[in-house]
């Protein structure tokens, strides 16, 4: 099992407790540290050694920290797959400690997937996605509330969590499980044949290779692939619910109009693009949500190029009429499609970055 840890500033790090996560997970490690400039530096390896990886950590002794040690459980044992991975802009990164059900890409791990269907498609208009309440609860729910952990860290060295409650704290640090714990050295002989502890680096090498034969053989015949849709499923509901209620928005017989500053009724956020503001309720959509999620397509129906890139090049004043148009035509019925990981193509918009979009 993989475990991973979270390092306050000016904390000492025990080298008993990293030398048993490297020696128990040795699939590959890495870190994240949150500098005093507001810069995030992540280190990630395959393949390090024990004493070179110990020698980078500590470079970091004073700076907060994400720590990871990986157990390979789907996907293959790259860098790619080594955590922490960075979010966004490099703002936050993410590490995961368990087994996410969820449909993978040739090679991806099951980390990788999740940080691909419910982080990627939202951070690039919302970039503190993590941090937000609803959305925390929306992933609690993909991954489940008794096995699966993450950790975050924010590039001023903040800590966010989902399912800390299930990890531990000791010697300052908070711990994703209890294998940090020294195994006996009888169970390191089982494994390897003597004590790791007291070889040289060739008969570490060697013992090395012998227990990676044996866990690969066990792994082979006990390991299934884990291909279901559910993290699938449970995001596009997510994205049927905040269409629904972009369009039940629109569809409302109210007086709308276009304010500068409000509060996103879709996605509770305070950004700066233009709100469609309900002059007699006060609900308010911001033009994120409107252009991403407020397009309705009948079932079956040829979506209409043309349509798409006169909408593509309109300005504010355009999509507000674009809002008012809406309120006598839109619908809430069946037909929504979503098409994740394309540009929101609004002007209005003004993020030019990747994120989901209702087409």
């Amino acid at each position: 099992m993989c475990i991973m840890l979270t390092k306050p500033a000016n904390v000492e790090l025990n080298y008993d407790a990293i030398e048993e996560c490297h020696w128990r997970n040795n699939d590959g490690c890495g870190y994240t540290a949150a500098l005093p400039n507001g810069m995030l530096v992540t280190f990630r390896s395959s393949e390090i050694r024990f004493q070179e990886f110990w020698r980078k950590l500590k470079e970091h002794n004073k700076h907060p920290m994400l720590i990871h040690f990986r157990a390979a459980t789907s996907g293959g044992v790259t860098h790619e797959n080594t955590h922490p991975f960075l979010l966004g802009k490099g703002d936050y990164a993410m590490a995961h400690n368990g087994v996410i059900n969820c449909t993978r890409q040739e090679g991806e791990s099951d980390t990788r997937a999740f940080i691909r269907l419910a982080i990627d498609p939202y951070i690039g208009a919302y970039p503190n996605i993590i941090e937000r309440p609803k959305w925390q609860e929306y992933a609690q729910n993909a991954i489940g509330k008794h096995n699966n952990k993450l950790a975050f860290i924010r590039k001023d060295g903040q800590f966010f969590y989902i399912n800390k409650n299930l990890g531990v704290e000791e010697y300052g640090c908070w711990w994703s499980n209890r294998n940090f714990k020294p195994a006996p050295a009888q169970t390191r002989q089982n494994f390897m044949g003597f004590n790791a502890r007291d070889i040289s680096d060739s008969e570490y090498d060697l013992a090395d290779a012998i227990y990676q034969e044996r866990r690969d053989r066990l792994r082979q015949r006990s390991m299934s692939q884990h291909d279901d849709s559910q993290a699938d499923e449970f995001f596009g509901k997510l994205y049927d619910e905040r269409c629904e209620a972009a369009i039940d928005f629109l569809d409302a017989d109210a007086n709308i109009i276009q304010v500068e500053e409000a509060t996103c009724k879709i996605c509770d956020e305070v950004c700066t693009t233009p709100y469609l503001l309900d002059a007699d309720t006060f609900e308010a959509m911001c033009m994120n949500c409107k252009n991403t999620y407020a397009k309705n397509i009948e079932p079956n129906q040829p979506q209409d190029e043309d349509h798409d890139d006169a909408e593509a090049g309109s300005t504010n004043s355009t999509a507000t009429a674009t809002a008012a148009t809406s309120n006598s035509t839109a619908t809430s019925g069946p037909g929504v499609a979503v098409q994740q990981n394309s540009c929101c193509r609004a002007e209005s918009c003004g993020c030019k970055s990747q994120h989901p979009v209702v087409d």
